[in-house]
């Protein structure tokens, strides 16, 4: 038997009330009168285990002696609008036919024109997207109905004050089989705009390498009062001299603005602190055998929003620098290190490619990839998964799938269906996608992006690439015909029509300042801005950006307007 409805738990009273809006449970009030590890415990021998964040509670009456069996989830009341809850929601629901009691997950998916689609989520890790039910989705109050098409059955759920959590109110499809007795359904907290609000964020909206005053190695970052600030990274911290590549980000398991370089010491780590302070790590003198990067400095956030930094020693070899999710005596984050190449590559007998360029980045799932060109334009993956138990091997994307060589321009993006795109410019100065899905397999595939569009030529040291929050697809570059800011691009809007040309440079209010030369950095920000940083021809550092709230492109010059730190 199914129960939908409420309960007030009063700790001052000792009492928990039930209100049902359907069917009826075994009494309609609880005294509580005592605590039993973590759960507090009712006169009738009932349990209630309350989340760690305070919205969702699980209880249970598992005496038998008294009839009464049952086991119940909830979820604070919800004030969440339709918009808030577009996403995917994984979903598990019990059921007893046969008089046992059995689990099955699914996988939700409310899109923004209103319709839903639902799928074995076994078969949507895989990459099989074969709808069980789909539909059109309602939110009224704190009510979420789904209807089925083509039939009178129907989804209801209960919205939590989160709105990351569902409650099963009512299941009627065929697709589910049964009637459950029980369900709760989470969101996938990397389809939410702007990212996962459970990783914490500090002030710092999100930052960027660039050269700062005088040309010297730094940072620019914008921060949530709207204001754009220049890190000098050598005057606020110290430390050795920056001699190559600077990288940056936020790391969001302490709060902080974090940026690497490359110094004439090794690997530094540059922290801001509170106060607008920064201080500095060498990490390779800290870290003992720890070998220094020498070019083609790279940072990626696993899931989990540890930062892992990749790059080549002197002698070409694959170095990996992360943190291990430890703390120093200080409170400080723990960092490792390991060489890819002698630890894992050399005793699997596998060369290390000569590479001319990398990339790295994290899949949601937890592998961890650096990509690169060898010298003959080839595309190599070193790579680990989770299966893997933390071995690397590497892996030739081109020669195994018939791909076309590339000269440069490598980027990499990432989709919410699991996608991995890994674009390049070939020796004509077309844009390719060497391209991967779940339901592929083993396998990959390449597109010419340029001979699908009839699109421009573009200059291989100006590319990059983002996905916004709507998962919009996009590729900047430099035209090598016209000089412009160009980007090709993709939503799911267009899945009919395909990739489309923009011209970003024709697209700001004339006499704009706009980006003629790389290298060229793209980023989709937890705000919803679309980022496109480089040099101006007078060689200043330039952000053209669009924002949700004016729905237009602009730009603005980070040299000459960001406050220095």
């Amino acid at each position: 038997v199914s129960v939908n409805g409420s309960v007030i738990i009063d700790t001052g009273d000792d009492e928990a009330d039930w209100d049902e809006e359907i069917g009826l449970m075994p009494r309609s009030r609880s005294t509580l009168d005592g605590v039993a590890g973590d759960a507090l415990v009712s006169d009738h021998g009932e349990r209630f285990y309350l989340s760690a964040d305070g919205r969702s509670i699980i209880f249970a009456d598992l005496d038998t002696d008294d009839g009464a069996v049952y086991i119940g989830v909830g979820t604070r009341t919800s004030t969440e609008s339709e918009a808030q809850l577009v996403g995917g929601y994984n979903w598990v629901s019990g059921t007893t036919v046969g008089g046992g009691f059995d689990l099955t997950q699914y996988r939700l998916d409310l899109f923004d024109n209103g319709e839903y689609k639902m799928f074995n989520l076994d078969d949507w890790d895989s990459g099989i997207f074969t709808a069980l039910a789909e539909g059109e989705w309602d939110l009224d109050g704190t009510r979420l109905t789904l209807d089925e098409d083509g039939t009178t059955f129907e989804l209801r759920f209960r919205v939590g004050d989160d709105g990351l959590t569902l409650i099963s109110e009512r299941a009627s499809t065929l697709a589910l089989g049964a009637q459950p007795v029980f369900g709760l359904a989470v969101r996938d907290l990397a389809t939410l705009p702007g990212g996962n609000p459970n990783l914490p964020q500090d002030d710092v909206v999100f930052s960027v390498p660039g050269p700062v005053e005088f040309g010297r190695p730094g940072t620019y970052q914008l921060e949530d009062d709207g204001l754009w600030y220049a890190i000098d990274l050598l005057r606020l911290a110290g430390g050795p001299t920056i001699s190559g590549e600077v990288e940056s980000w936020v790391d969001v398991k302490r709060l902080t603005s974090t940026a690497a370089a490359i110094t004439d010491q090794g690997l530094a780590l540059y922290t801001e602190g509170v106060d607008d302070t920064w201080s500095v790590r060498v990490l390779t003198t800290e870290i003992s055998g720890a070998v220094g990067i020498a070019s083609e400095l790279e940072v990626m956030l696993d899931p989990s929003g540890l930062a892992h930094v990749t790059g080549l020693s002197a002698d070409g070899q694959v170095l990996h620098y992360y943190q291990n999710g430890a703390s120093n005596p200080d409170g400080s984050a723990a960092w490792a290190f390991e060489n890819i190449s002698s630890e894992d590559l050399t005793p699997a007998g596998l060369e290390t490619p000569t590479f001319t360029g990398l990339v790295s980045y994290a899949t949601s799932w937890g592998g961890l990839n650096i990509a690169g060109l060898d010298s003959e334009g080839t595309i190599w993956s070193v790579w680990t998964a989770p299966s893997l138990a933390g071995r690397w091997t590497a892996s030739d994307l081109t020669t195994a799938y018939g791909a076309e060589p590339l000269v440069g321009g490598l980027t990499v993006y990432l989709t919410s269906w699991r996608g991995i795109n890994i674009a390049g410019i070939d020796a004509e100065g077309a844009l390719r996608v060497t391209w991967w899905v779940p339901s592929f397999g083993g396998t990959w595939a390449q597109n010419s992006l340029t001979a699908l569009t009839n699109g421009p030529l573009l200059d291989p040291t100006t590319v990059s690439s983002y996905v916004s929050t709507w998962d919009g697809l996009n590729v900047a570059g430099i035209d090598l015909a016209t000089g412009e800011l160009t980007v090709y691009w993709w939503s799911p809007a267009r899945s009919q029509t395909g990739w489309a040309i923009a011209s970003l440079a024709d697209a700001l209010p004339n006499g704009s300042t706009t980006i003629t030369g790389g290298p060229i950095t793209g980023i989709a920000a937890r705000d919803g801005s679309l980022n496109v940083f480089g040099r101006s021809a007078q060689d200043s550092f330039i952000r053209v950006f669009w924002t949700p709230a004016s729905g237009s492109w602009a730009s603005t010059n980070l040299t000459s307007t960001a406050t220095p730190r």
